[in-house]
């Protein structure tokens, strides 16, 4: 059970080491936000009192140290600047390290390496040149006051705090750490042994501590548990203590009492009850509306979804064979549920992409930094939702798009100011949703591509005639080949020209696509299109000759008859439709060499570079909720399948991928 619990604490403590990444990089913006100072002190607080509580000790070890760094910036005794915050966030990549049970030599040594270092921020010993020093006498502070304070603490944990290994006994404990304390456990509420039941707390602590440690401190340690536990916590004022027998009465009474009698003895009407966490029990305000569930068991669910609309289809076709009206009506109710639940499972698997945007802040940050450029990051609609499957895999071929824009796009402050820029250049990613695809689109305002040196590079390395003319779609192509690259040297940055062809391929593997603009002196845009899930689309089933196949349904626009008299083999027509002229290419031919068709053929017209394009085929069934799984590698031309599905019957169907289909058979 224990590694159940600690298993948890690792995932939330790397949630908390990228949420310390988001406050740091936030903060070295606006240096002088208190708040995120604020931030960042609970989250070194929560690391460090769950790790230590999960057996993490070198992590808790090495987060109090960085604690009292930012304990000092909050009393007003350390002055705070970038080099703090760039100093934190490499402590925090070690922090991620601290999270395994099997931590290496090098990384213990790391760590010892940087508490020394905090040690010299914190007492500016010689030679912390490259990290802010301790305020000087000549710096304006805020004074120190520290003055003890007695208070009253109430804590009653909610009765399940077990279930997620929290042991409030720990909390208790670290109270005495702040100063003297006195607890009281009251045990009125454990029932008898008959009713007594296994895993839960009935325990309520009541203490009275003595402490320098201002109101805040005392909260923090209840950090955890302050969402679903009562914890009330009073000041008690020196003028109406009256000696330790008063102390100990305090100890036996609720807070209601508490506070009552400290107004009798001020004689004040006025509430004496210090801002803190205040939770009632079976409040509406307090009862949480999220849980968290681990991300195989949403897949799990998935996967139970799809083997359900598979039964579904199975039960529709057996229906519809027999002619049972009764049948039918029973698989149509069994289609509605289905499709409901099919979308709740699709919505609970949705991840808003700034999710990971704390990865390409940090990777602008350094990297501008390393090459001495200046640049803002602008995101845009980035609370746009997509399968934490497909988040997963756009990770790595952005990074590769916004490394190029920083590296190759950007130009240095004195070449932007040469060219009558503002010194600090930008790249934005921005996102959306075009119908079920995502749009993201990433652009830099740099010096752009320089066809000319593409196309002579392009003909040095034979992927083109040096007599052939400058197409520019086709020069803005080559840019994505394998070893492709018109740096002159090789840097740790780039120069190997893998990277915009692995993500490409990483998106291509997405079933997505991504295109590239450029106006060269005015910047880059790259724009990347996948769909918002790869396991289950709305589909049209259509027949090419004897076989069945699936079209996405978000492709498809309109469909139009289309005569056989109208068709010639092997050759792209043209008809007119709505006075419009519409391309089209004849899958029959173009599949299997041969053209059988009845009398009348279907136009299916599918979006294809934000124009119309046609696709012949020979029968339209009906729609068709697909469940997608991948072609093994031995289908001939796989490429252009984006998939296959079973059918209600059993048979397998291929999904199309339109825009594969069309790429290879036209150009």
């Amino acid at each position: 059970m224990i590694e159940k619990f600690q298993q948890r604490f690792i995932e939330e403590a790397r949630e908390n080491c990228d949420r310390l990444e988001q406050y740091l990089l936030e903060l070295e913006q606006d240096i002088d936000n208190q708040a995120n100072v604020d931030e960042i002190f609970r989250i070194l607080h929560s690391l460090k009192g769950s790790g230590g509580m999960f057996g993490f000790h070198l992590l808790s070890e090495f987060t109090h140290e960085l604690e009292s760094v930012y304990q000092l910036i909050r009393d007003g005794k350390l002055i705070l600047n970038s080099r703090i915050v760039g100093f934190t966030l490499r402590c925090n990549d070690v922090l991620r390290n601290l999270l395994s049970s099997d931590i290496s030599e090098d990384i213990k040594q790391l760590v010892n390496q940087l508490k020394g270092e905090v040690n010299m921020v914190i007492s500016d010993q010689p030679g912390t040149a490259q990290y802010p020093a301790a305020v000087s006498d000549d710096q304006p502070v805020r004074e120190e006051v520290k003055e003890n304070k007695t208070w009253y603490i109430f804590f009653e944990p909610n009765p399940h705090i077990f279930n997620n290994g929290t042991n409030p006994l720990y909390l208790v404990d670290e109270l005495n750490t702040l100063g003297d304390c006195q607890v009281e456990a009251d045990l009125s509420k454990v029932p008898l042994p008959d009713r007594l039941q296994v895993g839960k707390c009935y325990t309520v602590w009541r203490a009275i501590l003595t402490t320098d440690s201002p109101h805040t401190e005392i909260e923090d340690i209840f950090l955890f548990v302050r969402d679903n536990s009562r914890v009330e916590i009073f000041e008690i004022p020196e003028s109406i203590i009256d000696g330790e027998d008063m102390l100990r009465k305090f100890l036996k009474e609720d807070p209601e009492k508490v506070a009552e009698q400290i107004r009798m003895l001020e004689e004040i009407p006025a509430q004496v009850q210090v801002p803190g966490t205040v939770l009632k029990e079976n409040s509406d305000e307090n009862v949480s509306t999220t849980i968290r569930v681990d991300s195989a068991r949403i897949d799990e669910y998935m996967n139970l979804v799809s083997e359900m609309i598979t039964a579904q289809s199975r039960l529709f076709s057996l229906a519809e064979t027999r002619n049972d009206k009764e049948l039918i009506t029973l698989a149509e109710h069994f289609y509605k549920l289905t499709h409901q639940m099919r979308d709740n499972a699709f919505d609970m698997s949705l991840i808003p992409l700034y999710s990971i945007v704390t990865r390409f802040r940090r990777l602008v940050r350094d990297l501008s930094s390393e090459l001495h450029k200046q640049v803002r990051l602008e995101l845009n609609g980035l609370e746009t939702e997509v399968d934490k499957n497909v988040i997963e895999k756009l990770v790595s071929p952005m990074i590769h798009i916004i490394r190029n824009c920083v590296d190759h796009g950007i130009e240095t402050p004195e070449e932007r100011i040469s060219k009558g820029k503002e010194p600090a250049g930008r790249v934005s990613v921005s996102a959306g949703y075009a119908g079920n695809f995502v749009e993201i689109k990433v652009e830099d305002d740099g010096r752009g591509l320089d066809l000319d040196l593409i196309w002579q590079k392009a003909v040095e390395k034979g992927l083109l005639d040096e007599r052939d003319p400058k197409n520019e779609d086709e020069l803005l192509q080559i840019i994505f080949r394998a070893g492709f690259t018109t740096s002159g040297q090789l840097t740790d940055v780039s120069g190997r020209g893998t990277g915009l062809d692995a993500a490409r391929k990483a998106i291509n593997d997405l079933r997505g696509v991504i295109a590239v603009e450029t106006r060269q002196g005015y910047g880059t845009s790259f724009t990347i299109k996948v769909p918002l899930t790869l396991s289950i689309i709305d589909g049209l089933l259509i027949r090419i000759q004897k076989d069945i196949y699936i079209i996405p349904l978000v492709c498809v626009q309109k469909i139009y008859p289309l005569r056989n008299t109208y068709v010639e083999k092997g050759i792209m027509q043209v008809k007119v439709f709505e006075g419009k002229q519409l391309p089209y290419l004849d899958l029959g031919a173009e599949f299997y060499g041969v053209s059988e068709h009845s009398s009348q053929q279907y136009l299916i017209a599918v979006n294809y570079k934000d124009e119309l394009f046609g696709l012949a085929v020979d029968d339209i069934m009906r729609e068709y909720q697909a469940i997608v799984k991948p072609v093994g590698k031995l289908i001939q031309n796989g490429h252009i399948f984006m998939g296959a599905s079973i059918l209600g019957d059993g048979r397998a169907a291929l999904v199309l991928d339109v825009n594969t289909i069309i790429q290879k058979f036209v150009h």
